[in-house]
């Protein structure tokens, strides 16, 4: 049996000497289920080290970019990637909606991305859009009104981001009744009712197929990066070996998801 962590493998000393209340409670905890998490679940955080590689591989060959059609879509797309990396951080110390509010972010720089690299006339619109009403009228109207057909319908990737955006936007972003439900504990101890609200994810089959969700959702951003920059990414090697190496881990872990917790979650049996 593993022994449990200390406090001192949870806080660093200048944490443990000005860290003091409920927060440092809070904080360890949210340590413990994030090294617990990468224990557990290896198979998800080894994908998730594995996307992680191949958005530096992407992004480390648009060193050379100079023009705006280009820069500016490649700028969005590293914004999408360290939301990426903010997401997972959060997800595996199962701060669930959160992952999923910050991954929101990533969706929607992913599909101004391809859109403003499809339309560059539209870079200045973009840029524009706080310095007047006419500008922000603009903006809106290019990227806003009827959201899913002007961002998400591009491509076969968009339109499964899509999916995911509002996803994110219900469990993540909005104060809804369904996200609430989800972390809302009631309790009657010798005949008196009380009521908790978990801070972290405490449903073992939720967090993992969580987990693969946003993975899922991640992957697909990447998918619009590469689709978009596809005639600069082929020409590299080891990017086109590490991500069919993806693929092949994505579809592995799908399959032992839903042997283990069933098709509790639709985005992984349409994996298979």
């Amino acid at each position: 049996m593993s022994k449990q962590p200390t406090e001192s493998d949870l806080l660093l000393p200048f944490e443990r000497h000005n860290l003091r209340g409920d927060y440092r409670e809070f904080l360890k905890a949210k340590r413990n289920n994030l090294l617990a998490s990468i224990q557990c679940f290896r198979g998800l955080w080894d994908a998730y080290q594995l996307l992680d590689e191949i958005w530096m591989k992407e992004i480390g060959n648009l060193t050379a970019l100079r023009e705006a059609k280009q820069l500016v879509p490649g700028l969005l797309f590293i914004h999408a990637h360290l939301k990426f990396r903010l997401s997972r951080e959060l997800a595996f110390s199962f701060c669930m909606p959160e992952a999923w509010g910050v991954l929101r972010v990533g969706i929607e720089s992913v599909a101004f991305a391809h859109k403003m690299y499809r339309n560059p006339e539209l870079v200045q619109v973009w840029s524009a859009k706080d310095e007047g009403e006419p500008e922000r009228r603009a903006f809106k109207k290019a990227f806003e009104d009827n959201k899913k057909a002007a961002l998400y319908s591009a491509s076969e990737f968009l339109r499964e981001l899509y999916e995911h955006w509002q996803f994110s936007s219900d469990w993540g972003s909005h104060t809804s009744v369904a996200a609430m439900a989800t972390r809302l504990r009631l309790s009657n101890t010798a005949g008196a009712e009380g009521w908790n609200l978990d801070y972290f994810e405490v449903d073992e089959t939720r967090a993992v197929t969580s987990l693969y969700s946003l993975l899922e959702a991640s992957y697909q951003m990447e998918c619009v990066f590469n689709d978009v920059f596809q005639d600069r990414f082929t020409l590299d090697p080891s990017l086109v070996t590490t991500r069919a190496r993806f693929l092949k881990t994505h579809r592995g872990l799908a399959k032992t998801i839903l042997l283990k917790y069933g098709k509790a979650n639709v985005s992984i049996a349409q994996a298979l």
